[in-house]
This record gives structure tokens, C-alpha cells and sequence, in this order.
């Protein structure tokens, strides 16, 4: 016998130890589940990869290392799900025939997660999906490139989550080799390859000629000439509740001129920010606040932007 099952006999009172299952992950390191059928791993990807790029951790069951399975993995899906504040539905016809993603759907649609459906090919969805979606915001339904869904998507998380924008990651020159090489074949990139050569060869030797001729002139430009650079313009605007005229109070507003910049309505839901533009260019400007769908709009300047949100469908 040994000493601990001797140590019980004579203490039956103390409480036997017990085996605690440890969860996947700690929950509050996700901003996002995405529900999606295994099927459209391609398309998944793609959107995962964007969105963490740009600051937010996604929880994905088809990724090895969010997924480790096991007999009780059904009742950590429904256990995460509770946790992560949004709800990334990829709507697909694979999707829309998965037992599995309207499952997913319905614990986030009871838990009242913030849902967004995905929907990049415009179908039509049914069965519970009709009723667990009515009134949400599909971003996926918007004109535009994947490209441009993918932002709007990533402005819909930012603002539901609170956190400023960040700017769109730039692509390495490596990695913009490796995505054509994909695209289009090793053929076509060499043959791309060899006519960009070719046009910097070529600008090499005008560019060369050029120089030598304006150092034999070696006349300076007469500042008549010379060309005014333009100076930034102080843009001014409101962010206001559709069909309301009093402003909305801590919004962000940020803009293609301004990228990374981003400024905080006043309690007037007023704002100013400065870009260099010159009058009559087009800005496209970006809002959103707690509680209030994300908006992009096209603007002329200098005009005053007046930018409508619309509440969230609760």
C-alpha cells in the first residue's frame, strides 16, 4: 500500500484530485471565428491571411493548429464561438449545403454574436440561414474587386471591435514575383521580365542623355517656370446618424490620402484632417463607430464631407 492511498484512509474528508480538460486556446487571443465549409480552404485562406495581416487573429477550424479535434471538439466549437465577439460567415454553395456551418450559425445567432456574412459570389442562401441572417449586414453583397470586400470586411471588424484602422500591408517585391509566378506561369512572368528590362535600358539611356546635355547647358531653370508645389488642405466634415442632424460623438474617420492617419470625431461628431491634394481631386473617405455599420464614400474637394451612418441591425 502506498503512502497516499494510506494518507486517504485516514482522511476521507479532503477532496479527491480531479482531471480538468484544458481548453484549445486561451479565447481572448481571437477576434474572429470564421464559419466556412472545408471545401473553400482556398477561399478561407485568402480571407484569414488578409485580416491577420492587418492586426485581427482569426480562429479557423480547417488551420492545423486552431483544430486539434478529439471526441469533445463539437462542444469547444459551440464554447468558442460564445467567446469570440465576431461571427464570419463564408457564404458559398458548399457553405450553404453544410450541416455544420448552419449549426455554427445558429450558436452565434442564439449567443447574439456580431455576424457578418461573407458573401463574395452573391448567392442565395436558405433553409435556417434565412432566418438566422435577416437584417445582417452582408458585406460580401457590395460592388467591387475581392480585393475591395476584403476592406470593407476588415473596416466592418475594426469598428465592431473598436480599434483604429491600420494600413493596408505592402506587398514585398519577392512576394509580388511568387503571386504572378501563381497567376500567370513562369513563361509570361519571363516574358514581362524581359520587357521591363528592356524599358529600363532604354530610360537609362535617355535619362543619361538628358543629364549630359542639361550640364553643357548649365542654365538654371528660371523660377517663373519652376512648378508650385501644392499645399495640404485642411478637410472638414460630420459624421451624423442617417436621417439625423446631430453628429456622432468618438467615430473614426480616415481617407486614401491619409492612410494609417486616423482621427476621433469631436462630441459634435465634427472632424478636420489635412491631406495633400489639390482642388477638385477626389478623396474616398472611411467611417465608422460602436454600434453603426462602416461606410466608404467618394468626395470632391474642398467641399465640407457630411458622411451618414447607418445603425446596426440588432
Amino acid at each position: 500500500m502506498t503512502v497516499w492511498v494510506a494518507f486517504q484512509k485516514i482522511t476521507p474528508w479532503l477532496p479527491q484530485p480531479i482531471t480538468i480538460m484544458q481548453p484549445i486556446e486561451p479565447v481572448t487571443k481571437y477576434d474572429i471565428f470564421i464559419s466556412h465549409s472545408h471545401q473553400d480552404g482556398k477561399l478561407v485562406k485568402d480571407i484569414y491571411t488578409y485580416l491577420e495581416s492587418r492586426g485581427l487573429k482569426c480562429w479557423v477550424s480547417s488551420r492545423v493548429e486552431d483544430n486539434p479535434g478529439g471526441a469533445k471538439f463539437k462542444a469547444e466549437i459551440a464554447r468558442l464561438i460564445a467567446a469570440i465577439p465576431i461571427f464570419i460567415l463564408v457564404l458559398t454553395e458548399n457553405a450553404n449545403a453544410s450541416d455544420d456551418v448552419a449549426s455554427e450559425t445558429s450558436i452565434a445567432y442564439e449567443n447574439k454574436k456580431c455576424i457578418i456574412p461573407f458573401n463574395p459570389f452573391k448567392i442565395k442562401f436558405s433553409g435556417s440561414f434565412n432566418y438566422d441572417l435577416t437584417g445582417k449586414n452582408h458585406v460580401g453583397d457590395f460592388e467591387g474587386s475581392f480585393q475591395e470586400q476584403l476592406e470593407r470586411l476588415y473596416f466592418s471588424c475594426a469598428s465592431h471591435l473598436r480599434q483604429q484602422p491600420v494600413p493596408t500591408p505592402k506587398q514585398s517585391i519577392v512576394a509580388i514575383i511568387k503571386q504572378k509566378l501563381q497567376q500567370t506561369g513562369f513563361k509570361r512572368l519571363a516574358i514581362a521580365l524581359l520587357i521591363i528590362l528592356a524599358g529600363w535600358s532604354i530610360w537609362t539611356v535617355i535619362s543619361s542623355t538628358l543629364t549630359a546635355q542639361k550640364k553643357m547647358n548649365n542654365q538654371p531653370e528660371p523660377e517663373a517656370d519652376r512648378p508650385v508645389k501644392s499645399d495640404s488642405l485642411l478637410v472638414s466634415g460630420i459624421v451624423r446618424q442617417l436621417n439625423h442632424d446631430k453628429g456622432i460623438p468618438n467615430a473614426w474617420v480616415t481617407s486614401n490620402l491619409t492612410p494609417g492617419d486616423t482621427i476621433i470625431t469631436t462630441s459634435d461628431g465634427t472632424f478636420e484632417i489635412k491631406v495633400k491634394a489639390e482642388p477638385g481631386q477626389s478623396i474616398r473617405m472611411y467611417a465608422g463607430a460602436k454600434g453603426y455599420n462602416t461606410r466608404d464614400e467618394y468626395h470632391t474637394l474642398p467641399k465640407a464631407i457630411d458622411i451618414s451612418l447607418k445603425k446596426e441591425d440588432l
